[in-house]
């Protein structure tokens, strides 16, 4: 888990310049619906897989007009079983993370037949997808700085099938490290309504029914018992492994519910950052559809959506801008204030030797200050009201408190 507690990051994003090759169209605007003006260049059709022109290993990079050069980067992989869908389906989940300064990746993968097909031992199945997409990553860590993203606050997002393939490429190392990246390059997962997060307990439970799931499933994974058990993202759960931050959506059914909770709870149960969100009364098709929509009845699943990805985004920065290797006595009055505070240093060591660093809620350095000698008083009346973190460093050890600015 973070070391810091999430209620402290109320904060916003420290969200470019544009690159290579021509834009296939430019920005929208509003219609007479009122639906949300698109405010991006979309860049189409980037083959993400060298020497590979067929349009299932391509990608689409929409990219916000203005804001913040280096911005944060959300790679949404899309749903349909895996056998159906596109890329171009993005609904308004494009414009949405346009509009939060996110640069929005939309991924294309191999699909396996449709119509279902298993009797082709050579059809695309799995390892296939999930391969696909540490591929469409590897393209988006190489060359996204060239659309104004930063890879190092790269975020997955995917629904369905897409949530299980963002699931398992987040937890299973293998799959980025065939591509020369480490799992700690995914700094957020987010996964809406996935099914798939325990492969085998599908199977098992639609075998002999006749069902179209049972067909769906040897469809895209084989009858193979071994792959089965490779597949399924609950089974790469481990103490100690660097994994992301989970969102784990999911709608209100019992079935479905069980299956989230499941997952949350091997995640938790192994020090992995979680959260489950239960999106009642949204059906399994409008968790996805009604992702940035406008309509005023799903303002909250917006906004907890993006919330989860400012304050899992500014965790990992102030994690790795400001990590204490060993703490230190510090003492802070008033907090929260409304001006001042007055710093307690332990006398034990020497404060002269140490280093007073102000951050805001989202890791940016404010101000720097050589201490004379404590206690020391310290002007908050010229900073807005928030969350702010203070730094006190001697040598190599390092003291973070927060601090609330009212």
């Amino acid at each position: 888990m973070y070391p810091y507690p999430q209620f402290f990051l109320l904060l916003y994003l420290c969200l470019g310049a544009l690159g290579q090759n021509a834009p296939v169209n430019a920005q929208g605007s509003a219609d007479a619906s009122g639906a949300r003006a698109s405010n991006y260049t979309r860049f189409a059709d980037r083959n993400y897989a060298v020497g590979s022109p067929q349009e299932q290993l391509q990608l689409d990079v929409y990219v916000p007009t203005g804001g913040q050069p280096s911005k944060p980067v959300m790679v949404y992989v899309h749903g349909g079983s895996w056998r159906l869908g596109d890329k171009a389906n993005t609904r308004d989940k494009d414009e949405f993370f346009t509009q939060l300064d996110y640069v929005f990746v939309s991924v294309n993968y191999r699909l396996s037949p449709n119509p279902i097909n298993i009797d082709n031992p050579d059809r695309v199945k799995f390892p296939d997808h999930p391969q696909d997409i540490a591929r469409a990553i590897r393209w988006v860590v190489d060359s996204i700085t060239h659309y104004g993203g930063d890879p190092e606050r790269l975020s997955l997002l995917g629904h369905s099938a897409g949530a299980h393939l963002v699931a398992l490429v987040a937890t299973d190392a293998g799959y980025l490290q065939a591509e020369g990246l480490d799992l700690d390059r995914i700094k957020c997962t987010c996964a809406l309504d996935a099914g798939a997060y325990d492969i085998p307990y599908y199977i098992d439970t639609y075998a002999g029914t006749g069902s179209n799931q049972w067909f769906n499933y040897v469809n895209a994974f084989g009858d193979d018992q071994a792959a089965w058990a490779a597949a399924y993202p609950t089974a790469h759960q481990a103490p100690g492994k660097n994994l992301t931050h989970f969102l784990i959506v999911h709608q209100g059914t019992l079935r479905r519910i069980d299956i989230a909770q499941r997952f949350g709870e091997g995640l938790a149960e192994n020090d992995i950052p979680q959260e489950l969100f239960n999106a009642f009364p949204f059906n399994h098709e409008e968790i996805n559809t009604l992702l940035g929509s406008t309509v005023p009845q799903v303002q909250a699943y917006n906004d907890r959506i993006a919330q989860f990805f400012t304050d899992c985004l500014a965790a990992d920065r102030l994690n790795t801008a400001l990590q204490a290797p060993e703490p230190l006595p510090l003492q802070i009055s008033p907090n929260p204030t409304a001006g001042s505070v007055r710093l307690e240093w332990n006398p034990t060591f020497d404060p002269t030797a140490g280093t007073l660093q102000i951050y805001n809620a989202a890791g940016i350095l404010l101000d720097t200050v050589r201490p004379q000698g404590f206690p020391l008083d310290y002007d908050f009346g010229a900073y807005p009201s928030g969350w702010y973190w203070i730094s006190l460093r001697v040598g190599e050890a390092r003291v973070l408190q927060p601090l609330l600015r009212e």
